[in-house]
């Protein structure tokens, strides 16, 4: 996945002339989040925009698949980490997502 293809700490260190323990510690120092977790808010960002942008409501593995998740288990299991819901429960019938 591009998106989270981009989080690889080593590609970037190697540009910045830094190592990637470095840069991890630069990146958690000005945004107080860790990489790993950025990327899991990019993967979640990125399947909530699939299922906001689709014709008809998708199905759980079609959202897992566009936000780059290995599968269906890994999004319900992030999404339940991160706001303690079932994928199915977050977005209601009702609900307007408005990607920024």
């Amino acid at each position: 996945d591009p998106a989270t293809a981009a989080l690889r700490a080593t590609a970037h260190a190697e540009a910045l002339a830094l190592s990637p323990d470095r840069l991890r510690h630069l990146f958690v120092d000005a945004f107080d989040l860790r990489m790993s977790q950025f990327g899991a808010w990019l993967k979640l960002h990125a399947a909530l925009r699939y299922v906001a942008e689709a014709a008809r409501k998708p199905s759980i593995t079609d959202a897992a698949q566009a936000g780059g998740f290995a599968d269906a288990a890994h999004l319900a299991n992030m999404a339940r980490r991160m706001f303690a819901m079932k994928p199915s429960e977050t977005l209601p019938a009702s609900f307007r997502f408005i990607a920024v």
